[in-house]
């Protein structure tokens, strides 16, 4: 299988923006010396224990096409009981940190350089104006920011769009097994 150069470029644009991303909380992690365990590691995608042995090629064959382009690499062996010699993608880049201690340090440097943050505020309105931004919200209070709002679903009223979000969470673990714990 080959990418489309149309998606080819989607792929890059998402993995560079993922980059990005997790370039930024490591910037922020930095300059406000916020202690939250984090550290870069290479992700790995991995065929699930007793799946078809064609499948398992299949899938990772589609998921190196997909993403060659943007250095993943075919590897063998994972950390893993079992896994040792399985045929896996190790995809650069990533990282890993603990999100409320993140969370913590973010919200105190926040508030050292003197901003708010405001919880169950639903957003009804937004205006923007050359002195910034100004929003109500659902419960009438009234607040301008000299230059960003973040949200979690957008504000518009085009679409009824936040009606069709849904809240995800990813999860990734590492841990070794307790003494004495055997297969």
């Amino acid at each position: 299988m080959q990418c489309s150069n149309s998606a080819a470029k989607a792929i890059r644009l998402f993995y560079e923006s993922q980059c990005a991303a997790v370039d930024r909380i490591d910037a922020i992690c930095e300059q406000h010396a916020i202690s939250c365990h984090f550290r870069r590691l290479d992700g790995l995608l991995f065929p699930a224990m007793g799946s078809d042995a064609n499948e398992k090629k299949e899938t990772l064959q589609t998921e190196y096409e997909a993403g060659r382009k943007i250095r993943v690499k075919r590897v063998r062996g994972v950390p893993f009981a079992g896994f040792n010699d399985a045929p896996c993608l190790r995809y650069p880049h990533p990282a890993t940190f603990h999100a409320l201690k993140y969370l913590k340090g973010l919200v105190a440097a926040i508030g050292e350089r003197g901003g708010k943050l405001f919880a169950n505020s639903a957003v009804v309105k937004a205006e923007e104006s050359c002195a910034g931004v100004s929003v109500s919200t659902r419960g009438g209070v009234h607040v301008h920011a000299a230059r960003v709002i973040a949200t979690n679903s957008p504000i518009n009223n085009q679409v009824a769009i936040h009606s069709k979000l849904a809240p995800y969470r990813t999860y990734a673990m590492a841990f070794t097994s307790p003494r004495g714990l055997t297969r």
